[in-house]
């Protein structure tokens, strides 16, 4: 599983490459973590449920309404990626930037 962060370090799952879910709350046994999409701006009410150890897609709910964005995944994963290592190294922006991408 993706380790993808929002803006305000709440964990995100993408979902075979194409669409973008935001981890909303554990089942009541903690089996299970429900994920809700990430376009709730276009009133979007498709979920995931993944395995809470393994991060397998247990169950898929409703449809999207509205396209996919693969390259949005990739801008985003990078973004947390050099987010990431910019916390954890004294390198310079540069640096950080060249061994990122």
């Amino acid at each position: 599983m993706d380790n993808i962060r929002s803006q305000r370090n709440r964990e995100k799952f993408s979902h075979e490459g194409f669409f973008l879910y935001i981890f909303d709350k554990k089942s009541a046994d903690g089996n299970r973590k429900m994920w809700r999409c990430k376009r709730k701006d276009y009133s979007c009410r498709a979920w995931i449920h993944t395995d809470a150890i393994t991060g397998d897609v247990c169950k898929n709910l409703g449809d999207h309404n509205h396209d996919s964005n693969a390259a949005k995944i990739e801008v985003v994963r990078t973004v947390t990626a050099l987010k990431r290592k910019a916390v954890n190294t004294n390198e310079g922006t540069a640096q950080v930037i060249n061994h990122t991408v």
